[in-house]
């Protein structure tokens, strides 16, 4: 990114310096006329003043790719769908104005074709189901891969080096397609910290929030309160229940390795019917919702 902008920082220098030249020799030359592919030139001269102008315009739109789909470390692309989204064509259109309109996903897209010429091949039989558990999915059926035995399965989660698409770490695929980073955030004890970054701030932004605070602060006197709330790019904690499991800490970081041993089997089963229900549901909202999106990847659960 940084050698696109020192690019066109240098093309237009040379283009104004060109441009003051082509002007100057025209304008020191008495009785000056233009012969027929002068024309030409005063033609190319006004389109290549025209493309200098958007000059910057095109800097500032990198920065924004840069900004919201590169992470910070090593910058790697991020593919991440931030905000609310009402319904699925509100998802996808904002996929459209976000992405698209840049023209930058499809140079991307290109490139990873290239790299991943070679397609995995499934050596499973699907089937389509449009009942799971005695719940009728007529109108959102699935498509899963069929197997003979249990151990035939392969395993959930892989490591997944990174490049410059998606993040290092621990990923999982739902199905065909659809790839998400596993996150691992903090538990907290809902009797105690069940506001500290739990629920995103109705403001979004840090910056609104703190002006807001400082407006109220003045109307009605005292200090300005301290908000703990998730704003834009800050990331969710966890909260504990007794609902997912009666060790309402079990995820806590630091106290990690003492609940490990106090988990039973119980708590473990209870965990799993939680997360990995809410796993099939997001499968089923993919294959139904998107089913017309090649691919689909969340790389970043955890932030707002």
């Amino acid at each position: 990114m940084e050698d696109i902008c020192a690019f066109l920082e240098k093309l237009d220098e040379n283009m104004t310096k060109n441009l003051t030249l082509f002007n100057l020799l025209k304008s020191k030359i008495p009785d000056y006329k233009p012969p027929l592919y002068d024309k030409n030139l005063d033609l190319l001269a006004s389109k290549l003043q025209m493309v200098s102008k958007h000059i910057e315009e095109y800097k500032k739109i990198i920065t924004e790719i840069e900004d919201k789909y590169f992470c910070d470390d090593e910058k790697q692309f991020v593919l991440a769908f931030d905000g609310e989204f009402n319904s699925s064509e509100n998802y996808k259109k904002s996929m459209k104005s976000q992405i698209l309109k840049h023209k930058y996903s499809e140079i991307l897209s290109e490139e990873h074709k290239k790299k991943n010429k070679k397609e995995v091949t499934s050596e499973f039989k699907t089937i389509t189901l449009d009942d799971v558990e005695g719940v009728a999915l007529k109108n959102n059926p699935i498509k899963l891969p069929v197997v003979e035995n249990l151990s035939d399965i392969p395993a959930a989660f892989y490591w997944y080096k990174g490049d410059k698409f998606y993040k290092k770490g621990i990923y999982v695929s739902l199905c065909k397609n659809f790839y998400v980073k596993v996150p691992f955030p903090n538990l907290l004890n809902p009797s105690k910290e069940f506001n500290l970054k739990t629920i995103k701030c109705k403001y979004e932004t840090l910056q609104e929030c703190q002006a807001n605070k400082k407006k109220l602060s003045m109307i009605y006197g005292g200090e300005v309160k301290e908000c703990f709330y998730v704003h834009k790019k800050e990331k969710f904690n966890k909260v504990g229940s007794q609902y997912r499991c009666y060790i309402e800490t079990f995820g806590n970081h630091e106290i990690l390795d003492h609940d490990l041993k106090r988990v039973s089997h119980f708590d473990i089963k209870h965990l799993l019917m939680y997360s990995l229900s809410d796993n099939l549901l997001a499968m089923i909202w993919y294959q139904n919702i998107f089913k017309d999106v090649n691919r689909l990847v969340f790389t970043n659960l955890d932030v707002y």
